[in-house]
């Protein structure tokens, strides 16, 4: 049975009521990468990853659609190459620029900021940003 991409994403985050422990961590990952999506990601690429977000009229080309690239990898979601190409690591272009912000450094300043008081792990911070972000653009995926 396939259920719809919300409903997947509400009974993950209802899950966390459920199982106790590795839910909650599940639950937090996915309302993290929710959250940073509507923050980064929405205004481009729409609520549903479609390429339709309010900011598409000022593009001069098309946006990927974010909704379809497990399809367009065979089935398989490519979560260490989304995970890239947020990041800015996996981003390679030939002439001129990619037009997407490199949210991986925005994501590290503010990690530091978090971890300067605290001494925690600023690059672990972003590993698990951007994998609930990947996690959540799964959610997404037309089946």
């Amino acid at each position: 049975m396939v259920l719809p991409r919300f409903l997947r994403l509400f009974m993950t985050l209802v899950g966390a009521f459920a199982l106790p422990g590795v839910a909650d961590a599940q639950s937090a990952s996915a309302t993290r990468g929710m959250a940073d999506y509507h923050a980064h990601c929405l205004q481009c690429h729409g609520a549903k990853g479609k390429g339709d977000g309010r900011i598409m009229d000022m593009q001069n080309r098309r946006l990927p659609d974010l909704s379809r690239l497990s399809l367009r990898n065979k089935g398989v979601f490519p979560a260490g190459r989304v995970m890239e190409i947020v990041d800015g690591t996996g981003v390679i272009v030939i002439h001129g620029t990619s037009g997407m912000p490199v949210w991986g450094k925005a994501m590290r300043e503010e990690a530091v900021a978090q971890c300067r008081a605290s001494g925690c792990n600023s690059e672990a911070i972003v590993r698990e940003r951007l994998r609930a972000l990947a996690d959540y653009l799964a959610f997404l995926q037309e089946k």
